[in-house]
């Protein structure tokens, strides 16, 4: 059931506020992607486009590879409403593969990728990645300028909006950063920005671990072909729920939410070595 918002219907908040904060082509490229979850059409039109081929292409690119475990322990995709998925974060390329098995077991919500706005929305060609890759997904822009953090608050509304009054995916990485340290197990602190969207969105969160994935595009997809790349193994826990929460207010609380959610992350880490020791033994 959604939950209704003052406003019914959607509005690009980010532009209102950014209005004297964001240069010519950033807000170009906000108004052009955010049209395409505020129309109807448009978003029907991405909803399709990235069912049959931006999950298509990262399918075709790892299936060699992939091993995947933890599927059972989520609600059946076809009913699942607006959710979380939150990640590890080690390659670039973490939330494309996560997000694509959920859509080949039905997933047809439309995703939303919180991003960096350097390149993606300050770029033309930004613009141009974010609906091959994405079909548009890659929104809102995440600034990291002091003067502009403001923006990412109003971000974090629109989010809230589209995941209370449509069925949405918002992918997410804890960590907050990409995970370089050599040890794939040992996690980032944890943001509480974090928190603060999954307390703010209101909906279950699905926690996964995955590790095996490059971030050299090219040499990843000729070890998917040739077949003797890295495992990628990608393990799914079950839905989290912090209800308890969500009335409850401060950074603490936002903290918190962050740091359980991480935790189960790091669980599933554990999960995913055992599986990884295991297919040495048998290879």
């Amino acid at each position: 059931m959604k939950v209704s918002n003052v406003r019914t219907k959607p509005s690009a908040l980010i532009l209102g506020e950014g209005k004297e904060r964001l240069t010519r082509i950033e807000k170009l490229n906000t108004r052009l992607i955010f049209q395409t979850f505020a129309s109807r059409s448009l978003d029907q039109i991405c909803r399709w486009g990235l069912v049959n081929f931006g999950a298509r292409w990262v399918d075709i690119c790892t299936k060699n590879l992939r091993h995947i475990h933890g599927l059972e322990r989520i609600p059946a995709m076809k009913d699942i409403g607006s959710f979380v998925l939150a990640t590890n974060h080690r390659s670039y390329f973490d939330l494309y593969v996560a997000s694509m098995v959920l859509i080949k077991a039905g997933l047809r919500n439309r995703m939303l990728y919180p991003v960096r706005s350097k390149f993606f929305y300050d770029n033309p060609l930004g613009l141009v990645v974010n609906g091959i890759m994405s079909f548009g997904s890659m929104y809102p822009p995440v600034f990291r300028e002091r003067k502009r953090l403001v923006l990412n608050r109003t971000g974090l509304q629109e989010i809230a909006w589209f995941m209370k009054n449509r069925d949405m995916c918002v992918g997410i990485h804890p960590e907050g950063t990409r995970n370089k340290l050599d040890n794939p197990y040992e996690l980032l602190p944890p943001q509480a920005g974090v928190g603060q969207l999954i307390q703010s969105c209101q909906v279950p969160v699905i926690p996964a671990f995955i590790n095996g994935l490059s971030n050299d595009f090219p040499r990843q997809v000729a070890s998917n072909f040739s077949k003797k790349g890295e495992p990628i193994i990608l393990v799914f826990g079950e839905p989290l729920n912090f209800s308890e929460h969500y009335d409850k207010k401060g950074r603490p609380i936002q903290k918190e939410i962050a740091k359980q959610t991480l935790a189960k992350i790091a669980e599933l880490g554990e999960e995913e070595k055992a599986i990884r020791e295991r297919l040495k033994v048998i290879s």
